[in-house]
């Protein structure tokens, strides 16, 4: 500083400021993008980090790939996003081959919504009716058998206060309990689709004329012998195009349309033991409704991976196979591969990512 007429001149000090700072709270304060994420909304926080599909759609492809093995909760994460109550249903039984060694198991998959009408038919085994699928339980040696529903069929309509109905995923399975001695003959199984809107009136015979459908020897190794479907695998006569249904489409002692059946042809002496789980939503005025996932890139993908016809038929399937796991990643590879490249451009590690995400979203799910 430069002095004038060799005085130093003074020099002002200013009086520093102090800052006051607000003390920290204790513990770990939240980002915002973790507390913005706990304020969404709970139809919008529906895809767990990291995961390629939201809930929905994991468990919509889990009921399709395993329908026993799901727990209840599967939705159809389509563009109908109202909040629906999510049941899983089952029924059990045995059926005995005729004098013939013909017999059926036949499942009408919105008649399972209500426990009070019938939704599946096999025969009673007094001779000659197993040859031909019956969904009419008045008819001579046909039985009928119903679900264990929370609902009834009067709760269906389209009246006020009534409830509607939606299957999301079914499958239908047997095992042969007969003697080792006995075991004998062939079993075929189909779902509905393509040309055939209804399973009423299929014969061993008629089930073999579609291409994809091949006759596997009845054994006795214990493995189920299963079908599945869906409302998408079927198409819409019967299901509306997967859209909410106001009925149960039973008519009198009919079931209404089977969709999917089990038959076995030259099982003499034969016996088996069948299981039929059927996964749906219900809307209405119910309490227990959940959000709904809008998903349309998982939902298609799911529908995509089930449209080949050979989906429609039965085949063997052991008791612990991780059918879920394996189709949930098949329909993860589709959505990153098929789905005009949605990530194919991502790095391989960034898709394997996704993959493993998905799949622990699976795992908890499926808990």
């Amino acid at each position: 500083m430069a002095r004038k007429n060799g005085i130093q001149p003074a020099v002002r000090m200013s009086t520093p400021t102090t800052k006051t700072v607000a003390p920290r709270p204790s513990g770990k304060v939240p980002s915002r993008n973790r507390r913005n994420r706990k304020e969404r909304h709970p139809a919008v926080s529906s895809r767990r980090e990291g995961a390629l599909l939201t809930d929905c759609a994991i468990l919509y492809a889990a009921a399709v790939a395993d329908p026993f093995g799901t727990p209840a909760g599967a939705c159809v994460p389509d563009i109908d996003v109202r909040e629906s109550f999510r049941t899983k249903v089952f029924l059990r039984g045995n059926v005995l081959a005729d004098v013939n060694g013909d017999c059926f198991v036949a499942l009408a998959p919105l008649a399972g919504i209500a426990n009070d009408v019938d939704c599946l038919t096999c025969p009673s085994a007094v001779g000659g009716v197993g040859l031909t699928i019956e969904t009419d339980t008045a008819t001579s040696g046909i039985d009928g058998y119903n679900s264990n529903s929370l609902f009834t069929n009067g709760q269906f309509g389209s009246g006020q206060g009534s409830l509607a109905h939606r299957p999301v995923a079914w499958g239908l399975r047997w095992r042969s309990t007969a003697q080792e001695l006995d075991i004998a003959g062939a079993q075929v199984g189909y779902t509905a689709g393509g040309d055939i809107d209804t399973m009423q009136g299929a014969t061993f015979a008629s089930l073999l004329s579609n291409q994809e459908v091949e006759p596997v020897s009845i054994s006795s190794n214990r493995k189920w012998f299963s079908a599945s479907g869906t409302a998408a695998m079927c198409g819409g006569q019967y299901l509306e195009n997967g859209n909410y249904i106001a009925g149960t489409g039973t008519s009198g002692t009919n079931t209404g349309a089977a969709l999917t059946v089990l038959m076995a042809q030259g099982a003499i002496n034969g016996s088996f033991e069948w299981e039929a789980v059927l996964h749906y939503e219900v809307d209405g005025e119910i309490p227990g409704k959940l959000p709904s996932h809008c998903d349309p890139i998982g939902v298609n993908a799911v529908d995509a991976m089930c449209a080949p016809a050979k989906m429609r038929a039965a085949r063997e399937v052991g008791e612990n196979e991780p059918k879920a796991k394996r189709f949930v990643s098949d329909v993860v590879d589709y959505v990153e591969e098929g789905v005009s490249g949605l990530i194919s451009w991502a790095a391989p590690h960034v898709k394997t990512a996704a993959k493993d995400a998905t799949l622990a979203a699976l795992t908890l799910l499926l808990l």
